[in-house]
This record gives C-alpha cells, structure tokens and sequence, in this order.
C-alpha cells in the first residue's frame, strides 16, 4: 500500500508498522509460491516478472540483515 508506506516514511511509523509488515510477509509469501511450486519454467514471462518485481524488496531485506549483522 503505497499510502501506507508514506505515512510510514513521513513519520508515522508506529500507526501503520503492522500493516506494513503484514503486506511485505504477504508479497515473500507470494513470491516464495510463485518461486518454488511445481510448473516453474525459466523461460515463463509471468514467473519472471514476479521474480523481477520482487527483487528490489528482497535486496533490501537482505541489505538489512547484512547491515544488522555487521553492528552486532
């Protein structure tokens, strides 16, 4: 929700962290069926295109761990 996530940016964090969390737990669940159920062909548009949308965010998740992890 792209709304959500400006009223988070914009400083309203603790009224919508859970939407927002439910909605990234939503999309990586989607994104792990779409990845790893039967029928999965390299060459299908619409399985690449998911995989596509969703690399930006799965970067950013792992950018965030790797930078937790150096802090610890």
């Amino acid at each position: 929700d792209p709304d959500a996530f400006e009223r988070y940016q914009a400083g309203g964090r603790e009224a919508v962290r859970d939407e927002l969390a439910r909605q990234v737990l939503g999309v990586l669940y989607t994104v792990r069926n779409n990845s790893l159920h039967g029928g999965k062909r390299a060459d299908d548009a619409n399985d690449r295109e998911v995989l596509e949308r969703a690399l930006p965010l799965l970067a950013m998740i792992v950018q965030s761990f790797l930078q937790s992890r150096r802090a610890a």
